[in-house]
């Protein structure tokens, strides 16, 4: 298992370039350009020096063993000619001092990149033994990237469990929030572990491959039965047997995909909206689900009391009565919600939460 970071740039619109001296990559790119140019000015000096008597391998050779300062005796003959001698001493002076800056750059990018992914790998550990209720997305390819995308907005943590490294690092990117993740197979008792799974509250199985988030659903219910799994299902003849296998919902992408485009053909004002629900960058508006749970401040009370529109300015579209097994749409003032219900409101994710907290939901 390995944790590891990436550094997200968050400067798209930038006038001017400059270096970054406090990028180790950046500085080392610099004092490795400069250290080959200081080389090549050599070995360009002493060929005009010389008037064509001197070879390029005798040049070469004087430049390494002036920039290095190793002591060999001189191949060229510069004891007559004043002017290489005024080169070769600049050149010592300026080709040390490269070379220095070249060591020095190579040295931190080594020991602070290390000692950054130390530091990292402690942070997210300790992170991943305090996180309790979180969600656990498996394959971070498109799908889990649009996964990830939809928890981030609405505030719920996350772990990240992938094969590819660099898959794991350009969702990082993309998110441009530090998510802790981890570089292993989601259907090992091990990775799943270290995810935290017996903490968890969910798992999403999102891998391209049917019989993968199969067995990722029959590890992770072995080890936590009590787990809400959704799982991607790329054929729509492997609904049933990941259904079998552990799935308490299954997601057809083609098939969700369909429905979408026929939405588009029928209702576009609808499907506007509900994308422009989905994807505002300024306000986070949701559909969210909230549950009345015993002994609660929501529990016994009638929508009129709880007036959630002035209060949150929320709107309950409708509630889920698991007793009866049904839903009330657009439920009157008067209706008294009692534990077991499930509220289905709309709003901005800010007021959801605080509704949620009066439910008990979030501590």
């Amino acid at each position: 298992m390995r944790i590891n970071s990436t550094k997200s740039a968050n400067t798209p619109h930038r006038i001017r370039k400059s270096v970054d001296f406090a990028d180790p990559v950046k500085k080392l790119y610099l004092a490795g350009g400069l250290m080959l140019s200081m080389f090549a000015l050599g070995i360009v000096g002493y060929s005009l020096l010389g008037e064509g008597h001197w070879s390029l391998l005798d040049c070469a050779y004087m430049t390494v063993i002036t920039l290095t300062t190793v002591g060999y005796s001189e191949v060229l003959d510069i004891g007559h000619n004043p002017s290489a001698k005024v080169f070769t001493m600049v050149l010592i002076l300026m080709g040390m001092g490269s070379i220095l800056f070249f060591i020095s750059s190579l040295t931190a990018f080594i020991v602070e990149g290390q000692l950054r992914d130390i530091l990292f790998r402690r942070r997210m550990l300790k992170r991943l033994g305090k996180m309790e209720n979180h969600i656990i997305i498996c394959g971070m390819g498109e799908t889990g990237l649009h996964v990830a995308e939809e928890l981030k907005a609405t505030h719920k943590p996350f772990v990240m469990i992938d094969l590819n490294e660099n898959r794991l690092q350009r969702a990082m990117e993309s998110l441009e929030v530090e998510v802790p993740y981890i570089v292993g197979d989601a259907s090992d008792d091990d990775t799943l572990l270290a995810a935290g799974i017996e903490r968890a509250s969910g798992v999403i199985a999102a891998c391209t491959d049917d019989k993968d988030n199969a067995f990722i659903i029959v590890s992770a219910k072995q080890i936590n039965p009590k787990l809400r799994v959704v799982t991607k299902a790329v054929s729509l003849q492997s609904e049933r047997k990941l259904r079998r296998a552990g799935a308490d919902r299954v997601v057809t992408t083609t098939f969700i995909g369909g429905l979408r485009m026929a939405s588009e053909m029928l209702r576009p004002t609808v499907t506007t909206f509900l994308d422009k629900m989905m994807r505002e960058q300024t306000q986070d508006i949701r559909i969210e689900e909230v549950p009345v749970t015993e002994g609660s401040h929501l529990s016994g009370k009638t929508l009129m009391e709880l007036n959630f529109r002035r209060t949150m300015n929320l709107t309950v579209m409708a509630i889920e009565i698991k007793k009866k097994r049904k839903y009330d749409f657009n439920p009157d003032a008067g209706f008294v919600l009692e534990p077991g219900m499930t509220l289905i409101c709309l709003g901005e994710m800010n007021d959801i939460r605080k509704l949620q907290k009066m439910s008990g939901q979030v501590v």
